[in-house]
């Protein structure tokens, strides 16, 4: 077995489920962590519509693919689903959703 918990050339599949996480100091915005180990998390995000985040920053690079509704920055640019955003690991940022949004956001290092 791997670090990801793969057995030796096989595989790991995560069941559907719709148990969603609150994310900590940011209502509105859930989680569904897919794999998590030391250095890397694949994770479903959801944030209902009308909401944003606090400034915060991560650990790691985080790349986020919007897969439905559209997210914007703290700067103004929207988002829409399609679209592909990497931030710096430290970036301070902050984001919401005027209509809501589900995304694929992955946290990795990259040393």
């Amino acid at each position: 077995m791997d670090d990801l918990g793969i057995p030796g050339e096989g595989s790991r599949a995560t069941p559907p489920s719709d148990d969603w996480t609150p994310s900590p100091g940011s209502p509105g915005w859930f989680y569904r962590t897919l794999i998590e180990t030391p250095g890397h998390a694949t994770q479903l995000m959801r944030v209902e519509p009308g909401t944003i985040s606090l400034p915060h920053s991560h650990d790691r690079i985080e790349q986020v693919y919007i897969l439905e509704g559209s997210l914007y920055d703290d700067d103004g640019t929207v988002h829409p689903a399609g679209s592909f955003i990497v931030r710096a690991e430290g970036a301070i940022h902050s984001g919401g959703s005027h209509d809501g949004a589900t995304m694929l956001v992955v946290y990795g290092d990259v040393r």
